[in-house]
């Protein structure tokens, strides 16, 4: 079951990652709409949590956390729209169990299925956490940079109410 869950997973993240440069490219075409002069600038506002049980820590500074994770949400539109996402994890069950059975293994990418992102010493960086939703959000942007008008956005549906009798 864990490992169909695995396989899922990343079929899932797949089509999110293809959904946000969606809905990026949405955003564009709504500025495009209203006579921006760089229609691919958007304005966004981040969103971050951390799995920590406490508000900071007394030996390292940060949080005392071992994930976090944040939002890049658009407000050029009123939907709101999630257009990017990061996650820093430390967290990696296969290197602490290598590690448990003597083997030297440094987590991130010292094995194969790493889940580690994030040394396990260092701390998590809300500056980190930002440039890559950033540079997410570069790339969806020059994907999308020249917008493409749908008929769907330039032609309004008129909607009637059935005739009364």
């Amino acid at each position: 079951m864990q490992r169909q869950a695995k396989m899922v997973s990343k079929e899932i993240t797949a089509l999110n990652k293809i959904d946000m440069a969606e809905k990026t490219r949405q955003v564009v075409e709504v500025n495009h709409l209203r006579g921006d002069a760089n229609p691919s600038t958007i304005g966004i506002a981040l969103d971050g949590r951390y799995n920590s049980t406490s508000f900071g820590s007394a030996k390292k500074p940060g949080m005392d956390a071992s994930q976090g994770m944040s939002l890049g949400i658009e407000t050029s539109t009123p939907k709101k729209w999630i257009v990017a996402r990061t996650l820093q994890t430390k967290l990696c069950w296969t290197g602490a169990w290598l590690r448990g059975k003597g083997y030297d293994v440094n987590c991130p990418g010292g094995h194969p299925d790493c889940t580690a992102n994030t040394d396990r010493y260092d701390g998590l960086s809300e500056q980190a956490m930002g440039k890559n939703i950033g540079d997410q959000l570069t790339s969806q942007v020059f994907w999308s940079s020249t917008p493409r008008l749908t008929g769907t956005v330039l032609e309004p549906k008129v909607l009637r109410r059935p005739h009364k009798p």
